[in-house]
C-alpha cells in the first residue's frame, strides 16, 4: 500500500509526497491518502527556501570537496589533489550560476503564474 500526502496550499499549488510506495508496480495499488491544507506558500511560491536549499547543498558540496582533498593528502595523490582544488576554486562561481538559474526559473513560473489569474479574471468578467 502506498502512504500519499496531498497538501493544498494558499497559492493553489498542490503537492503529493510518497512516504512510502508499494512494490507492485502493476496497474493499480491501494493508496492511503492523507489530505492536507497549508495557509503558507508552497516550495514553488517561496523563493527564499528554495535559494537557501541551494546554498546549502553548495556548502556540503565543498565541504564534501575538503574532505576527499585532505583524504588525498593523506594518500600523497598529487594529482587527486590538484583536481579537487581546482573543483573548490570554481565551486563558487558554480553556486551563483545555480542561484541565477534558479531565479530565472521562479521568474518564468511567476509570469505563467501572473498570465494564468489574468485570463481567468478575463473570463470572468465575460470578456
Amino acid at each position: 500500500m502506498c502512504e500519499v500526502t496531498r497538501t493544498k496550499y494558499a497559492c493553489r499549488h498542490n503537492i503529493i509526497e510518497y512516504k512510502t510506495r508499494c512494490a507492485n508496480q502493476g496497474n493499480r495499488c491501494e493508496k492511503k491518502i492523507e489530505n492536507r491544507t497549508s495557509e503558507d506558500s508552497c516550495p514553488k511560491c517561496n523563493p527564499d527556501s528554495r535559494h537557501k536549499k541551494i546554498a546549502d547543498l553548495y556548502a556540503t558540496y565543498g565541504n564534501e570537496l575538503a574532505r576527499l582533498a585532505e583524504l588525498a593528502r593523506v594518500e600523497d595523490c598529487q594529482t587527486m589533489v590538484m583536481q579537487l582544488e581546482r573543483m573548490q576554486r570554481g565551486l563558487a562561481e558554480e553556486r551563483i550560476r545555480a542561484l541565477v538559474e534558479l531565479q530565472e526559473k521562479i521568474e518564468g513560473e511567476a509570469a505563467v503564474r501572473r498570465r494564468a489569474e489574468e485570463e481567468e479574471a478575463a473570463k470572468g468578467s465575460g470578456w
